[in-house]
């Protein structure tokens, strides 16, 4: 299984990079909107603010589109949950 999931994983990881660029490129041009990710984080993870939204409301939205979101980052979590 673990050979099967490698074959591609150059080509998925350039895949993701690609969207978040992408992502990256499409809300800079929105002013109330705060990329939190760092341009060198890896791609799987993009973190955004939306000034005036709460994180509720655009969890609620994004849902409708089949969009997963979490509100809060991993770091709020404690270790080993």
């Amino acid at each position: 299984a673990l050979e099967t999931a490698n074959v591609h994983l150059t080509e998925r990881y350039e895949t993701v990079k690609r969207h978040n660029d992408e992502l990256r490129g499409f809300f800079k041009g929105y002013d109330k909107v705060k990329i939190n990710s760092p341009s060198d984080a890896i791609p799987h993870i993009f973190n955004l603010s939306v000034d005036g939204v709460k994180g509720t409301v655009f969890r609620r939205e994004l849902d409708k589109y089949g969009v997963c979101v979490s509100e809060t980052d991993g770091a709020h979590f404690p270790h080993g949950e």
